[in-house]
């Protein structure tokens, strides 16, 4: 069988470029020609195709548009630009996307016009009218976060069609929120039809500019790195969405890769003591928990409170002092001793390990804090950061977006703790280490405003009280709501451990569960190592699934942060582990409840750039 030209992508080891996603789609929709062509066979209501990659937070990526087929009186077709690809859902009275998206939006005989955010503009006004064969173009700044849209090389400002060469730094069609951007923005097309027509689009993010045989360029155009091929000219700097154009790994150590700053090991007990040293680095926190068959309790210890100090995420008893748990740091792990539920004979065991800013050389014994292995003090952090708490010790990795802040409460509302990291916080968990009423009230960016989870029981996120102000997690800080019995009481003593999103590294985002074995795919940008689960809008247990316990797809091993029973190995809590993200493949609560919304922590085996799937 004779392949023609565009039978034939330029996709090789090293580098593959974006497609539409298969994982995103409803069963009367499909994707042919290499995943570049979308069709729908529906009517009134539909979903759309998402990209494959997100664009990453830095740089400037172009993609060309062809759809197909006449519009009837039923029909629409959608192209732009969403923060939320499991939410993108249309209707017959709701033309364009939700409130995270940018998009150009065509309905026959109503309107022709951009939406942003929920906004109508340029309604029967002078925006790019639908035709079919047409050539639609996106261009996406993620530096300057503005959305530029054209048609057949027309470029559109927010005010009308640009007469002569557009200005690509002013004028922009739409401006993102930068709260929007965070999330991660996909190309998004979608076309709903009536009942029995077929309608297509078909998608060039720089592999094919025929548009599947659709159209004959005399002349094709490259990237601002000299990759790919497309149809028109792109803007200045613009970049193809391949992996050849995606970022390295952030932190700028030379040869460092995500398992240098994350990794879960596993072992079984010996009844004496042992050197777990499958880590590859001295961790500042270890979290481990018994396996089975016997029960035992989430541990943690750091670096920060000491090789001896424990406490215990499925309770809120007070920190606990014991020398034959974890007995010593290792250059490339830790040291066990002979306690039951770290090193028992005939029981195995999980530990999931970060690397921070490390310890002094003699421990930390007064107000010293470490940041990425160079010692300096909390109160030059927290005099930096504008904080009015200065912590008792603190152990920053500013590459990895991780730190372990203690502090003394001081009983004062609105009161503000450095992180000493170089972004804004997007997810900690905390306790009272001298005190075993308080429960580990936790907060994720994902939460409702001023709402906190308990990480020690399965309720979903919680009001009662202003436990932390959301918008006062800025400025690198984290910020006490007006609640101070719940995070802030003087005499006490608290252990904060605290992320950001670090690109290719780390996630912490939300998606909302549809009810199906046939879940959410949920973007990260790199394979998983790590990720935790838990539902929002309900009581539920803290998933936890990780590759040192069950390697391959699907997934299905779970243990929980709030519990401390044994792991659940069945089948109807499978999750595929892919090379960009992971797919929920159960219908349990835990993890894909219809209209479940839930958060999750993901911590990354390889990024994106360089990943597989399972």
């Amino acid at each position: 069988m004779a392949f023609s030209a565009e039978d034939i992508v330029p996709d090789s080891p090293t580098n593959n470029f974006c497609t539409l996603n298969p994982l995103n789609l409803k069963s009367n929709q499909t994707l042919i020609e290499s995943n570049l062509r979308f069709q729908t066979f529906t009517t009134n209501d539909s979903d759309g195709a998402t990209s494959t990659v997100a664009m990453p937070n830095s740089g400037k990526y172009y993609i060309e548009v062809v759809p197909h087929d006449t519009l009837d009186a039923n029909s629409r077709c959608i192209i732009g630009v969403t923060a939320d690809p499991s939410k993108n859902t249309i209707s017959q009275n709701y033309v364009g996307l939700g409130s995270d998206s940018y998009s150009w939006t065509a309905r026959t005989g109503v309107d022709y016009g951009f939406k942003s955010e929920g906004t109508f503009f340029l309604v029967n006004g002078d925006s790019p009218t639908y035709t079919a064969n047409a050539i639609y173009q996106i261009f996406y700044d993620s530096d300057n976060l503005k959305i530029w849209m054209g048609k057949n090389n027309n470029w559109y400002s927010s005010s009308g069609l640009i007469s002569g060469t557009p200005n690509f730094s002013t004028d922009q069609t739409m401006q993102v929120s930068a709260d929007r951007h965070q999330k991660g923005m996909f190309f998004i097309i979608q076309i709903a039809s009536e009942v029995g027509q077929v309608k297509r689009v078909t998608i060039n993010f720089g592999q094919d500019p025929t548009f599947a045989g659709s159209k004959s360029p005399t002349t094709t155009y490259t990237d601002a790195n000299g990759i790919g091929a497309f149809y028109y000219q792109p803007p200045t700097g613009a970049l193809a969405l391949c992996t050849a154009n995606l970022p390295d790994f952030t932190p700028t150590v030379a040869g460092d890769v995500p398992q240098d700053y994350f990794k879960a090991v596993i072992w079984g007990g010996n009844n004496t003591s042992q050197n777990i040293t499958d880590v590859g680095f001295q961790p500042d926190l270890v979290w481990w928990k018994g396996r089975g068959p016997t029960q035992y309790y989430n541990n943690v210890t750091d670096s920060v409170r000491g090789v001896t100090k424990q406490i215990f995420t499925n309770a809120s008893i007070a920190e606990e002092t014991n020398s034959t748990r974890i007995t010593g740091w290792l250059s490339n792990g830790f040291s066990v001793g002979n306690k039951n539920d770290i090193n028992t004979s005939g029981q195995n065991y999980v530990a999931w390990c970060w690397k921070a800013g490390g310890a002094p050389s003699g421990g930390f014994t007064g107000t010293e804090a470490m940041v990425d292995g160079s010692q300096t003090t909390c109160s030059a952090l927290a005099t930096s950061a504008g904080a009015s708490i200065t912590p008792t010790a603190m152990s920053v990795n500013t590459d990895a977006g991780f730190s372990i802040v203690r502090y003394s409460g001081n009983s004062t509302g609105g009161a503000s703790i450095p992180t000493g990291l170089s972004s804004d916080v997007d997810f900690f968990i905390y306790k009272a280490i001298n005190d075993g009423t308080y429960a580990w009230n936790s907060w994720h960016r994902s939460l409702s405003d001023d709402y906190y989870i308990q990480l020690n029981t399965t309720t979903g996120e919680n009001n009662d009280a202003f436990v932390w102000d959301k918008s006062g997690m800025s400025n690198n800080v984290i910020k006490h709501g007006t609640w101070v019995t719940g995070a802030n009481v003087t005499g006490k003593d608290y252990i904060i451990y605290a992320w950001h999103s670090v690109e290719g590294y780390s996630k912490f985002g939300s998606y909302t569960g549809n009810g199906s074995a046939d879940g959410s795919f949920v973007y990260t940008g790199f394979r998983p190592a790590f990720v935790m689960f838990k539902r929002t809008n309900a009581s539920k247990r803290l998933g936890i699934k990780d590759i040192a316990r069950y390697s391959y797809n699907a997934l299905q091993h779970t243990l929980y942060a709030e519990d401390y029973i044994t792991e659940y190995s069945g089948n109807l809590h499978d999750v595929d582990f892919l090379s960009n993200g992971f797919k929920i493949r159960n219908s349990d609560g835990i993890f894909n409840a219809t209209n479940g919304t839930y958060i999750f922590m993901a911590f990354a085996e390889q990024p994106f750039k360089y990943s597989n799937a399972r």
